[in-house]
Parts: structure tokens; sequence; C-alpha cells
């Protein structure tokens, strides 16, 4: 009598062993990138959220503060990043359920509309909206940063991809065929951090950004000088990370980190520094 739990012999298809050949080889970049394609090929809505990236070069959502209710000239200006040219539009679609409210029922309207207007009748729930950037960003297509515009917080994401090669040496072509069996290719952000070339760049970019943000006892917030260097070099956050640990294994090191435990957020990460032990850093200044 055959056992009920009895093992089946698996598999790998030729693609799995390829995968499992990359990462034994430790080919970490290629095996991101060939994750990426099966995701793009395969996730209709994350494709969808990332080429609409693509196409417009950011996504505005707001961050509304709890508690304060909405009034009709704060919900006016508080729609022009996320709308653009269509703020009137989205005004008239949304005043009425969102004047006199607050925090973050007002928000989830707010991006209701805001999925609706930029999908239109592929628009998915906000949950799912979030997820799916969530993923786009842990395959290093995507960026998020925490902005202020006119005293107001945004969310603003956008891709560090492109439609056509940029000039940088870094970006690599990326291909798939979709289940429908069309093909797409873009161009993403792949900076070999181990390149001195590219450490150097990093390292200047990291000097300009200190120029424009303001210190405190020398240091700077890392995670803001994070969100201007990668805006400026089209890099992936966890790109920069690597060439901030990288910058600090020189000998000497051109960088000093630091921490403050009260800016550890969310959407704030720190830098994380695996030595002899996990180490977190949140502040940065020159050596």
């Amino acid at each position: 009598m055959r056992a009920p739990f009895a093992e089946v012999p698996t598999k790998l298809t030729e693609t799995g062993n390829y995968v499992v050949k990359l990462l034994s080889e430790r080919r970490y970049a290629e095996l991101r990138r060939n994750m990426a394609s099966a995701h793009l090929s395969t996730y209709d809505n994350l494709r969808l959220v990332l080429f609409k990236h693509l196409e417009l070069g950011a996504l505005w959502r707001p961050i509304l503060e709890a508690g304060a209710p909405v009034t009709g000239e704060t919900l006016r200006a508080v729609l022009a990043p996320v709308f653009g040219e269509t703020t009137q539009d989205g005004f008239v679609r949304i005043a009425d359920k969102i004047v006199g409210r607050a925090g973050k029922q007002a928000e989830d309207e707010i991006l209701t509309c805001f999925l609706s207007r930029y999908f239109g009748q592929d628009a998915m729930g906000i949950p799912l909206f979030r997820a799916l950037c969530d993923r786009l960003i842990s395959l290093r297509l995507l960026n998020m940063t925490r902005v202020s515009l006119e005293r107001r917080e945004y969310i603003k994401s956008y891709s560090t991809a492109a439609w056509d090669k940029p000039g940088e040496p870094w970006y690599v072509p990326l291909s798939g065929t979709t289940r429908e069996g069309e093909t797409f290719r873009i161009y993403i952000s792949e900076p070999d951090m181990n390149l001195p070339e590219i450490q150097q760049r990093l390292l200047s970019s990291i000097a300009d950004a200190f120029k424009e943000l303001k210190d405190e006892a020398g240091y700077y917030d890392l995670p803001d000088v994070r969100d201007l260097v990668c805006e400026r070099l089209r890099i992936p956050e966890a790109a920069f990370d690597e060439g901030i640990n990288r910058l600090l294994d020189r000998r000497p090191s051109p960088l000093t980190v630091g921490l403050r435990y009260e800016r550890i957020l969310a959407r704030r990460k720190p830098l994380v520094r695996a030595t002899e032990s996990m180490q977190l850093y949140n502040l940065l200044r020159a050596a």
C-alpha cells in the first residue's frame, strides 16, 4: 500500500536550473534581471504600474494630517501635484466626498480617484497598488520618496528604468514576453558599485547633496541624501546603499556614518551595514 504522503520526484525546468546556477555562482545582477523579466512577463498589473511611471515620469500621492478636516481650498492645492493639468477635473469629481473629511479617509478617497484617473478600466484597489509598488521597489525598478511641497507632504514614486537607453553606462536592456505573446524592451539602471569609477560618481553626487541639505553637527540625514542622489543619478535605492557600503569599506573611508533613533521610520529606511554584526545608520557626513 502506498504511503499517503509519499515523496513525489521533482525536476526543475531549464529556467529553474539556470536560476540555481546564477545563484550558486553569485551572479546576482543577472539573477535580478531574470527575476524582473519573469515578473513583468507574468503579472499584467505589475507591468501596467511600471509602464505608467515610465510614461508620466513620476506619480504623486498626498499625505494628509490626521484630525485636520480638508477644506475646498486645501483640497485644490493638494491635488495640483497629483493631477497636474487635470486638477480641476479631479477636484470636481471628488470634492463632495472629501471636503470636511480628515486624514486617512481623505487620503484614500484621493488615491481612489488617482487610480481611476491614471489606470482607467484597469484601475486596481489601493492595497494592490501599494503592494505592486513595493514589489517594483524590491525588483529595483521603482524608487519611492517622501517630499515636501509648499509645506505639504507627498509620496512621490518614479522609475529608474527608461524606454530608450540613457547616456549613463550602467543601463542594460531588459526584455520579456507577456502571456499574450507581446514582447517588451526597457532599459534598467544596474550600476556596479564595485567599480571605482562608479563609486566616484556616487561620492561626487553625495558631495553635491551635502551642499543643498541642512546639517546637524556636520551630519546629514541619510534618507534625504539617498533621495536626492538616487533621483539625480537615476539609480535604485538599494544600489545607493550598496555604494555607501563600498565607500565605507575603503581605507580610509571618505564618509562617516551615525545613528539617531527617532529618525527611523517605515518610509525612511536606514542604511543596513553587515560587519561583525548587523548595524543601522541614518546619518552621514564627509570623513
